[in-house]
């Protein structure tokens, strides 16, 4: 008899399954040899239209559709499903209802602790550096970041060129000026902080737009308690020892 394969559990909101979680599950899939249930995760009723409600049904329905086509281009066998409340309640709604899921995976780290606090099973996330409030797409915060980075640095880039060339243009007016003393002997110093913190945030974008960035506080993970480990001491024997009164015959 064929038994019915393993699967994995795939779940998140309309917005949140995207490339980056189908492709990821769907390769994670196909060298494990498992199947995919997708699960779509909608809001409750909120008092909203018929309309409202059937528009998101249909968006809903289109995701779990080219989900399901990119898993059957890769050989995967994928079912799927809507359903509506707390992401939570669904997960674990699902896990007992369908049979043989091994683990889930889900859009962001917000909605592994989500789900974790009513799951056993093992949960993973695409994301794992740092929560998002909100639970929104990564991919979008990391484009828009990106851009913001990108302006950052064409402006600190043009700032810093301009002050360069207003000293290398104006070196006589600058060395006639810093060399006066008195209260000009201020300007030099002055300089050097304009030109240090302008450039310095022109490095430290370009870093940053190339991938080189410091480690966040919330990406560090809570040192454990130091564990001291107590190493057995060799103990001497005790020796016998021999007192010899010299005076004993006296």
């Amino acid at each position: 008899m064929e038994t019915e394969r393993r699967k994995i559990l795939v779940i998140g909101k309309s917005e949140c399954l995207n490339d980056a979680l189908s492709g990821y599950a769907i390769q994670l899939a196909q060298r494990l040899k498992y199947d995919i249930f997708v699960v779509c995760v909608m809001p409750q009723g909120d008092g909203s239209s018929s309309a409202s409600e059937a528009g998101h049904h249909q968006h809903a329905l289109k995701i779990l559709h080219n989900f399901k086509q990119k898993a059957a281009g890769k050989d995967v066998h994928c079912d799927h499903a809507i359903q509506s409340g707390e992401i939570a309640a669904v997960a674990d709604a699902v896990l007992h209802t369908v049979r043989r899921i091994e683990f889930v995976v889900t859009d962001s780290e917000y909605t592994k602790t989500q789900i974790s606090e009513d799951v056993t099973i093992p949960i993973f996330s695409l994301s794992t550096n740092q929560l998002h409030p909100e639970g929104k797409p990564m991919a979008r915060e990391t484009k828009q970041q990106r851009k913001n980075e990108v302006n950052k640095t064409i402006g600190y880039g043009l700032i810093t060129a301009a002050l360069y060339g207003c000293v290398f243009w104006n070196a006589d007016a600058v060395m006639s000026y810093f060399t006066k003393g008195g209260f000009y002997a201020a300007l030099p110093i002055a300089t050097v902080f304009v030109f240090s913190f302008v450039h310095g945030a022109f490095a430290s974008n370009l870093w940053s737009l190339m991938g080189i960035k410091p480690m966040k506080k919330e990406a560090l993970q809570p040192s454990v308690g130091k564990t001291v480990s107590q190493t057995k001491k060799a103990q001497k024997r005790p020796r016998a020892y021999a007192y010899i009164n010299p005076f004993h015959k006296i």
